[in-house]
């Protein structure tokens, strides 16, 4: 973490041609956020400003998976069917919907860990694949931003009001009993 609160030092990001969200419905935009004021286009703002002549497309997809980034939905594929010529910043929010199903599916520590090794390792395939050089000829950055959690580490799956819309009613602890 960089000592401005800013994120990471880990990134020199210069000359941007191109910036493609990936993920999921946060990165999509969902309700009630009025769609100005999604993350996306309120980071699309200030990308423009940096990079005023940057193309800027979403890929994401309402209800994607980490599994969906290469396999199962191919959103990394098909929104880069051949290698990218334009040095390319992409922007990721993922993995909500990953933890929704294991809260789904009221999984044991055990069980749980597995799952959150799977999704690691979607996760890196998917980072791995956005900066291999015969992808993105010309480079990419990859910024990876949180998903939200919203029981802050509580279990209590009904803690958000909005929750029982998509039927996280229960509160269960962490060996996936309620």
């Amino acid at each position: 973490m960089g000592s401005h609160c800013k994120g990471t030092n880990q990134q020199d990001i210069q000359g941007v041609e191109l910036v493609v969200f990936l993920g999921d419905s946060i990165t999509v935009g969902t309700f009630p956020t009025p769609g100005n004021q999604v993350y996306r286009e309120l980071l699309t703002q200030k990308v423009k400003a940096k990079w005023p002549a940057a193309e800027v497309k979403s890929c994401a997809v309402n209800g994607a998976r980490t599994e969906d980034f290469l396999a199962g939905g191919q959103q990394i594929p098909q929104c880069f069917p051949g290698p990218e010529p334009k040095k390319t910043l992409v922007i990721i929010t993922m993995g909500g919907n990953d933890l929704a199903n294991m809260a789904e599916n009221k999984m044991g520590a055990n069980e749980a860990n597995a799952a959150a090794d799977v999704v690691n390792a979607e996760m890196r395939a998917a980072v791995e694949w956005l900066k291999d050089p015969v992808n993105f000829p010309n480079g990419s950055y990859v910024i990876f931003a949180n998903v939200y959690e919203y029981t802050d580490l509580t279990a209590d799956l009904g803690s958000c009001p909005t929750a029982g819309l998509i039927g996280h009613e229960h509160r269960f602890g962490h060996d996936g009993d309620e």
